[in-house]
């Protein structure tokens, strides 16, 4: 139903920019401590990359664009302050650690808004993609570390990262495909559907358990 989706798609797209304003206007008024630069922030602002993937197919081009510019200014203006926060402390508490892998949503949903834009997985697509792939590369060295950290809300931020990933390689595969592809794309597949499986039987876990929702 495309105009339902048009509908969903251009709430949404308001709701966030009103949102991304509202955060990137108080961070601009009054300057923030370096211990909240947190890889959450993210979220709201580079977020914006997200609406092209879909807005560029309900037929509003020249807005997705626009959206994409915004998403990606963002993205290079914020990610540094936090990778200098992370870098040169103070350390980001055990129960926040989950959250270094949300670097791995900007590249990865930048190079299918990209495809979804352009209708191929080109040049600039393809570099955005092998930056996810050299985090993701970065995060598997760190699993062992990540595992000792003891299920909180913030492990919510592996599922989408992961997800997109595994959208970003399936269409950067599609566009170049090798004879390798399948069983690394079944084993990205399996590892997103298990990351997703396994949060959200912790966070029923959780939630039954009533501590879900305690204060860190």
């Amino acid at each position: 139903s495309p105009s339902l989706a048009t509908v969903v798609w251009a709430i949404a797209v308001i709701l966030h920019l009103v949102i991304g304003v509202w955060l990137l206007r108080g961070l601009l008024q009054a300057p923030r401590d370096a211990a909240a630069l947190t890889p959450p922030l993210l979220i709201p602002l580079v977020g914006n990359v997200v609406a092209p993937i879909f807005g560029a197919k309900l037929g509003f081009p020249t807005l997705s664009w626009m959206l994409f510019g915004v998403g990606i200014v963002l993205w290079a203006s914020v990610q540094p302050l936090l990778l200098g926060r992370i870098f040169n402390g103070p350390p980001l508490p055990e129960r926040l650690r989950p959250t270094l892998v949300i670097f791995l949503a900007p590249p990865a949903v930048s190079s299918v808004a990209l495809a979804s834009l352009t209708g191929e997985f080109g040049p600039v697509a393809l570099g955005l993609y092998g930056y996810a792939a050299f985090l993701v590369a970065i995060f598997l060295t760190m699993a062992r570390d990540f595992a000792k950290v003891p299920f909180a809300m913030s492990w919510w931020g592996w599922t989408f990262p992961t997800a997109t990933f595994t959208v970003a390689s399936f269409a950067a595969a599609s566009h170049h495909p090798a004879a390798w592809h399948i069983p690394v794309l079944w084993a990205v597949l399996m590892a997103a559907t298990a990351i997703l499986a396994i949060v959200s039987f912790a966070t029923l876990k959780a939630a039954v358990g009533g501590h879900l929702l305690k204060p860190e």
